[in-house]
């Protein structure tokens, strides 16, 4: 059975003042629908540049992601992700912050 999440020799970098900085490199997994997974790691290992790369935020430099056998390039539709920063909209309520991804996707209030 293929997996719902493919990520398949994924690699990043990042150019900086001293050179490229590798972010990624080889990351290969697979994980089944109705599977639960956690990416662990010490500050600066590269979770959150893999989770942009999953969630089409951050474009790989090489290997790609798989959604339900679709690649993934660009913001997806059927992820979602809750970031380690703030990141709502100041103007709206806790609730509506939280229903933006449904208005995003057309979902009626109802």
């Amino acid at each position: 059975m293929a997996g719902a999440l493919i990520v398949e020799d994924v690699g990043k970098s990042f150019a900086t003042g001293d050179g490229p900085v590798v972010a990624l490199d080889g990351i290969s997994f697979d994980v089944a629908s109705g599977e639960f997974l956690s990416v662990i790691g010490p500050s600066g290992c590269g979770k959150s540049t893999l989770f942009g790369i999953i969630g089409g935020l951050i474009a790989p430099d090489r290997g790609r992601v798989l959604v339900d056998g679709a690649p993934v390039s660009g913001v997806h539709t059927d992820i979602g992700m809750v970031f380690q920063e703030e990141s709502t909209f100041p103007w709206r309520s806790a609730i509506e912050n939280v229903a933006f991804p449904l208005e995003v996707r057309g979902v009626p209030k109802s």
